[in-house]
């Protein structure tokens, strides 16, 4: 050391100016004149000594200590173009920072110059978190921090294509305590751990054809909420009709503003329309409400209250597992398998998440599983399905209580029903509205809800198999259809529901099990071209149905070709002898149309109406088979009115009509 600070004392006879400062010396690295100025302390403020003289930096002449003047000393950053160069900064560099020299230090790239959006800036840290590979990195003796504020792109954590993202993704959100948005960039991403939905965090790809990830093995979840946890239940005080918000109540005081609450009720669903029987036992009055007000006695919710509670009702109490935020741009993958239930997206008592512009693939439980949840928002989602042996195999499911749930777009395959809503009975699912639905390759009818709902809206639908609305309220503005293998409209019945404009290319079974009560069809058109066996139903209302109302119905039989034989005509139609059309008590239609069947309308009830009647080559029979009818009444079908008909047979020749009747009647006025 003496040796060396002589040499130092050497060099510094060059000129010394008035202040002490000593220019004119040739650094022997670079080979250009440097000046140094005198110093008393070291860059952490302690006293200079000898040990702290590094001979570049810091030098000492004689009694006097030196430090090296460096242009824009302090203004600049140091530039590395990779994480690794970054990681290999050298003693000296570590110490130009430590003095301040540096600013920082400038990343450009990770693994390249310019293969993140931008350079961005590190610097100097007394952290206590450990070296995560983007924002805090521990060179040496110290850490480099970049504050990401709100806004984080996994390029910047080393994310690339065909790396695995579960754990750099669940260690950004842990980052982004605020919320923010977290950006994945292009390419395909192996998912090993569940990627945990966060309140308020944005994660966004490059798009659905840019960003996919996927698990390589099968797992029920790829993105998942917490699951929520239950406060101690409480009861209702009073009677709580449909329209209040005011919930009287025996203990508020594990309740918050904005918990969730779920009224529980013994009482049946569908009292309103199952004739007395439960249709499943599971199908019980539930609803869910968030609290915006909480007093000693009573809460005050945001909405109001659809069903009707007795006092002593079951109050459960949860907190929302999250609060807004987004899932955008991406494919979510899972492994299609016939045995372990798979979900792209499961969300349990989330508040207000938005999804758009995502497709989901090989989930054979759901793509979206929304359970529990209020005010989930959906842009633009493609599901695929995945098998349909475990029941399910669901594009976007609204369950347990979920409330508020709109879809702008869905475009569904290969999936047992590409909207559905149902759940456990642990409360009834509300208030969801489909706006644009194209659903191909359905595994069942392409939208359903059970009847254990409430109010779901669809305004444009184009399907492949049809529909099922079954519960109260149900709305399907505009829906068409290329087959109906299966059910048409309730399987399980309801109250109060609408149709306003359906066709179908090509019916097969229009299948109905429960009453339908108050429904409204504007036009249905149900033309009959896939019939795959003889048990198939046509346009039946079912037993104890009443005070539904019709504009137009249409029912044909493409099969009938009136040059045909009569007997290969029946035999088309397997030899089915149901009437195209059964009414029930109170129905109300405009007009109906029925082309091709041997038995036209039949009315099953009191009180039902028809304005006009048009009947084209129907009303035949087989030579060996039954007694046809164009219009038939049942015993106890009263006070029956038909205001005009038109019977148009005249393509057909003498041997349909052997045994065929305009009007057939076992009873009835």
């Amino acid at each position: 050391m003496k040796l060396k600070i002589k040499e130092m004392a050497e060099k510094i006879k060059v000129i010394r100016l008035a202040d002490g400062t000593v220019t004119n010396l040739v650094d022997e690295k670079t080979k250009l004149s440097v000046n140094y100025r005198p110093v008393t302390t070291h860059y952490d403020g302690s006293a200079m000594t000898n040990a702290k003289v590094d001979g570049d930096l810091y030098i000492k002449n004689g009694t006097t200590f030196y430090r090296k003047v460096i242009d824009k000393d302090g203004e600049l950053f140091l530039e590395k173009d990779t994480m690794a160069q970054m990681r290999s900064l050298t003693t000296f560099e570590v110490l130009l920072l430590k003095a301040g020299v540096y600013k920082g230090v400038k990343l450009n790239g990770y693994y390249a110059k310019d293969d993140t959006p931008s350079p961005i800036e590190y610097y100097l840290s007394n952290t206590s978190e450990e070296d995560d590979g983007g924002s805090v990195i521990e060179v040496g003796n110290i850490k480099l921090e970049h504050n990401f504020s709100n806004n984080i792109d996994l390029s910047y954590f080393g994310l690339k294509d065909g790396d695995y993202l579960s754990q750099v993704y669940n260690t950004a959100i842990e980052i982004l305590t605020t919320g923010g948005s977290l950006h994945i960039p292009k390419g395909s991403f192996k998912i090993d751990e569940n990627l945990l939905i966060k309140s308020g965090i944005n994660v966004s790809g490059k798009g659905i054809d840019e960003t996919k990830l996927y698990s390589e093995n099968p797992r029920q979840h790829i993105f998942k909420t917490n699951d929520y946890t239950f406060k101690p239940d409480t009861t209702t005080t009073g009677l709580i009709s449909s329209g209040s918000r005011d919930i009287p109540l025996s203990n508020t005081s594990d309740i918050e503003v904005g918990d969730f609450i779920v009224l529980k009720s013994d009482r049946r669903f569908t009292r309103g329309w199952d004739n007395g029987t439960a249709i499943r036992p599971y199908y019980t009055d539930g609803e869910m409400l968030r609290v915006t007000e909480v007093y000693p006695t009573s809460v005050v919710v945001e909405s109001n209250i659809f069903l009707e509670f007795l006092v002593g009702s079951q109050v459960k109490i949860f907190k929302p597992t999250g609060h807004y935020g987004s899932i955008k741009n991406m494919t979510i993958s899972n492994v299609k398998n016939t045995s372990t239930g798979s979900n792209a997206i499961y969300l349990t008592g989330y508040l207000g998440l938005t999804i758009d512009n995502v497709k989901t693939q090989n989930t054979n439980l759901h793509g979206v599983g929304l359970f529990s949840c209020y005010q989930t928002n959906i842009g633009y989602i493609e599901c695929e399905g995945g098998t349909e042996n475990l029941g399910l195999n669901y594009g976007v499911m609204s369950a347990d209580g979920t409330k508020y749930t709109t879809i702008n777009n869905i475009k569904a395959k290969q999936c047992r029903h590409g909207v559905a809503g149902g759940g456990t009975g642990f409360a009834c699912s509300m208030y969801l509205t489909c706006n644009n639905a194209y659903i191909t390759e359905s595994q069942n009818y392409s939208i359903d809800a059970h009847a254990n709902t409430a109010f779901f809206t669809f305004k444009n639908a184009y399907v492949d198999n049809f529909y099922s609305l079954s519960g109260i309220g149900h709305s399907m503005e505009h829906i068409i259809s290329s087959k109906l293998t299966y059910t048409g409209i309730a399987i399980e019945g309801g109250i109060n529901c609408k149709l306003g404009y359906g066709y179908v290319e090509s019916a097969g079974d229009f299948f109905t099990n429960y009453p339908w009560v108050g429904f409204s069809i504007g036009t249905l058109e149900l033309n009959y071209a896939s019939i795959t066996s003889s048990g198939f139903r046509l346009f039946g209302m079912p037993s104890f149905s009443k005070n539904n109302k019709i504009g137009n119905l249409i029912i044909r039989n493409r099969y009938f070709n009136p040059s045909d034989t009569v007997e290969n005509n029946f035999n088309k139609v397997s030899g089915n002898t149901r009437y195209a059309v059964t009414l029930r008590e109170g129905t109300q239609v405009d007009s109906v149309t029925i082309e091709g069947w041997m038995r036209g309308i039949i009315c099953s009830g009191k009180d039902i109406t028809i304005g006009k009647y048009v009947a084209k080559n129907t009303g035949w029979s087989p030579t060996t088979g039954f007694d046809s009818a164009i219009f038939a009444v049942e015993g106890g079908s009263h006070n029956l009115s038909l205001k005009s008909a038109v019977i148009d047979n005249t393509e057909l020749d003498s041997s349909y009509l052997t045994r065929t009747n305009i009007k057939q009647c076992s009873g009835g006025t």
